[in-house]
């Protein structure tokens, strides 16, 4: 059409959340072929499923009353050999609810392969796990319309519905 406007859009990180998801996560009680050195206290094991391509799922172990997140980042069953990972809860307490920050997830798109900045909530009151997903990144640029420009920015959906299954 005529009316069609290009814009470059690049990569942009941010410090605060541009939107929040609830992430679809299966758990399992069957260890990983490699897991992190078991903590004391409550662990939840599973996989965080974003969107409908399985190829975007991410095995997980949540040692939750010590505060750490393992990531399978490059999805090989083995959760000791992804350093980047790893992450700490800031917050000691409480142990039901807990935020990892500043993690980089590697996701296919239609695009092509990219990453996603988000920080990663989990709570556990009981009955089941659930997980959200606060994103800190987006695709941004400018176009120019009718003589004015304008900044646009685009948020990739990769979440289709919060869905825990046992």
């Amino acid at each position: 059409s005529s009316n069609a406007v290009v814009a470059s859009l690049e990569y942009q990180e941010t410090a605060y959340s541009v939107v929040n998801w609830g992430i679809a996560m299966t758990t399992q009680t069957t260890p990983f072929k490699k897991e992190p050195a078991a903590a004391s206290g409550k662990i939840v094991r599973g996989v965080l499923n974003f969107g409908a391509d399985s190829s975007n799922s991410i095995p997980f172990v949540w040692q939750r009353d010590a505060g750490k997140l393992c990531l399978d980042l490059n999805r090989n069953q083995d959760l000791t050999d992804d350093p980047a990972g790893v992450f700490s809860s800031r917050a000691a307490k409480p142990v039901n609810y807990q935020t990892f920050t500043n993690v980089h997830l590697p996701l296919n798109t239609a695009a092509g392969k990219g990453q996603v900045l988000a920080d990663i909530n989990f709570s556990d009151y009981g009955s089941r796990p659930n997980c959200s997903l606060a994103v800190r990144s987006f695709w941004q640029g400018k176009v120019t319309l009718q003589g004015r420009d304008w900044q646009v920015g685009i948020v990739q959906k990769i979440i289709v519905q919060n869905n825990l299954k046992q």
